[in-house]
């Protein structure tokens, strides 16, 4: 009986001797979705000092999902898939030639200005480079 009093007693100390309401939930508006970045944009890859030049097309490939597309000339082509979530962008590119590689895009899409920027991470048969990238609208 005492161990049942004190158990009653400490209950309403921890709950400030009310019943306790379960909490309800908040209700948060869904996320908007963000459109894909679509179309052809103008800019470089800067890795370790050496700027690459060129132009990045995407196109929506559904949903959050796109196909990207880089050429820079005389013969440098790189393609693969990305995706985007919220303003987050993700692209992992691949290319052939004599050194063939892969390149990864993360960033971050302004829609106001339409440009895309973050940071490059490349691996070929050189090694591995980090750099940065900036792509605008064509």
């Amino acid at each position: 009986m005492t161990l049942l009093a004190a158990l009653t007693w400490s209950c309403q100390l921890v709950g400030g001797g009310g019943p306790v309401e379960p909490s309800q939930p908040r209700a948060e508006a869904p996320p908007v979705p963000v459109p894909v970045p679509a179309g052809a944009f103008f800019g470089f890859i800067e890795i370790e000092g050496g700027r690459v030049d060129g132009t990045l097309t995407l196109t929506p490939a559904g949903g959050p999902e796109f196909e990207g597309f880089f050429e820079s000339p005389p013969d440098l082509v790189a393609v693969g898939r990305g995706r985007i979530r919220e303003r987050e962008i993700r692209l992992e590119l691949s290319y052939e030639g004599a050194c063939p590689g892969r390149m990864v895009l993360d960033g971050r899409w302004e829609d106001a200005s339409g440009n895309l920027t973050g940071v490059v991470t490349a691996s070929d048969c050189t090694g591995e480079a980090r750099g940065t990238f900036l792509f605008q609208p064509a």
